[in-house]
């Protein structure tokens, strides 16, 4: 489930605005994170990252939501009491020069960089290189999937189907997922039966849409890699 609002911050001279990925302006809406924007994040700056609204220790989309939909007078009293907050986790130009070419480590060390005097209500994205969570993250002692692949087509289904081997006891995959799990888009959320194999290492490819907990957009799948041991996978250099 979308519990965010993609933003980007554009920091033009003394002008701080803010857009949707469809170009909408959202300052109208969000003018809360606007003065915190234009204080933090230096001229000729832009971060992409995610408007969002906190619940305690949850994210609040309803709230957000109605944020973005509120008329002048109801926006007074959510800017007080449903504040939103920004998550940066991306910087697409720096100082004037656009960022957009460099690989997303180069532009993650920029946008940390940019960050070091951050506080409420930007914030940087978290993340990892630790390879043993580029899948999945522990949540209550399990695994939470963070990434699903686009449909195989025949070909790939048929050249992955002979290196898999049902899991032995101890995997550590849950047995059941939400139908959102899945699929982001399915509103059911009936648990739906998972057949876990036992670890095999495959190549897939991923764009740069990394929310901090999942992956916005499917993976494809390459190809498997069987001559890999899963124990020895490390992160790419870039």
């Amino acid at each position: 489930m979308q519990l965010t609002e993609r933003t980007i911050v554009i920091r033009d001279g003394d002008r701080t605005s803010l857009f949707s990925r469809e170009g909408k302006d959202l300052a109208r809406y969000l003018p809360d994170l606007v003065p915190g924007a234009g204080e933090m994040i230096p001229p000729g700056c832009i971060v992409d990252g995610e408007a969002v609204v906190w619940s305690g220790d949850r994210l609040d989309f309803d709230a957000l939501q109605r944020r973005l939909s509120a008329g002048k007078e109801s926006l007074r009293e959510m800017v007080r009491d449903l504040p939103a907050s920004f998550v940066g986790f991306d910087v697409l130009c720096v100082a004037g020069h656009d960022t957009r070419h460099l690989p997303l480590r180069d532009r993650r060390a920029l946008l940390e960089e940019l960050a070091t005097e951050w506080s409420a209500p930007l914030s940087l994205s978290p993340t990892t290189t630790d390879p043993e969570i580029i899948a999945g993250l522990p949540l209550a002692g399990r695994l939470r999937i963070v990434g699903r692949s686009a449909p195989l087509t025949a070909a790939a289904s048929r050249a992955l189907a002979k290196w898999l081997r049902p899991a032995t006891p101890g995997h550590p995959w849950p047995t059941t997922v939400k139908g959102t799990t899945l699929d982001r888009f399915n509103r059911d959320t009936t648990p739906v039966m998972l057949t876990v194999v036992e670890p095999l290492v495959v190549e897939v490819a991923a764009d740069t849409a990394w929310s901090g907990r999942s992956f916005r957009h499917s993976l494809r799948f390459e190809r498997a890699r069987p001559e890999l041991d899963p124990t020895e996978v490390t992160a790419p250099a870039r």
